[in-house]
């Protein structure tokens, strides 16, 4: 019974699948949470004219079907020799996960009260002391939500690991399985 198992760890190169599968995830989830987090500090506690205007555009991203745009992104890859390359998943994955996390994070962000930002302020903290001190703790249900969002995203995506990959070396696992 276990020896099929131990036979496509061994033979199907379903560990070098695994471990890829978990640097691609990794990446992408500290890729768009460190990102989404910084965004939607600008967009909601920094005075500046263009926040809604960016939230906006931000939010047009959710609009776009991420195999859309697989085409486009393929040849873009392929003029600057990334395919076969981590980076040629990461990148997309992190770009399609954006708006969303920056949905979700908006929505947590806009319901902590300003008055903290203040508090800190006067007690000598600048706009990277807010942020590292007082939001991002503060924000850890919404980044958790965020991190499953975007492992389950980017682990069972296929399409793009089948077309942008195509040696063993960088495949994960749908891609290793099909």
């Amino acid at each position: 019974l276990w020896s099929n198992y131990q036979r496509a760890m061994n033979s199907g190169d379903m560990l070098v699948y695994f471990r890829n599968s978990i640097i691609v995830a990794t990446a992408t989830i500290l890729i768009t949470t460190a990102a989404a987090m910084m965004a939607t500090y600008g967009m909601t506690r920094l005075k500046w004219k263009g926040g809604k205007i960016m939230n906006s555009f931000f939010m047009l991203g959710l609009t776009i079907p991420m195999h859309a745009a697989l085409v486009p992104i393929y040849i873009q890859f392929s003029k600057i020799h990334m395919l076969n390359t981590y980076s040629s998943l990461i990148i997309p994955y992190s770009a399609f996960s954006l708006a969303m996390a920056i949905l979700i994070c908006t929505g947590f962000m806009s319901e902590l009260p300003k008055d903290l930002d203040e508090a800190a302020y006067i007690d000598g903290c600048g706009v990277w002391g807010i942020f590292f001190k007082i939001i991002v703790p503060l924000m850890k249900p919404a980044l958790s939500t965020i991190a499953i969002y975007t492992f389950l995203t980017c682990w069972n995506e296929l399409m793009f690991a089948s077309n942008f990959i195509t040696g063993t070396a960088h495949k994960t696992l749908p891609s290793g399985i099909q």
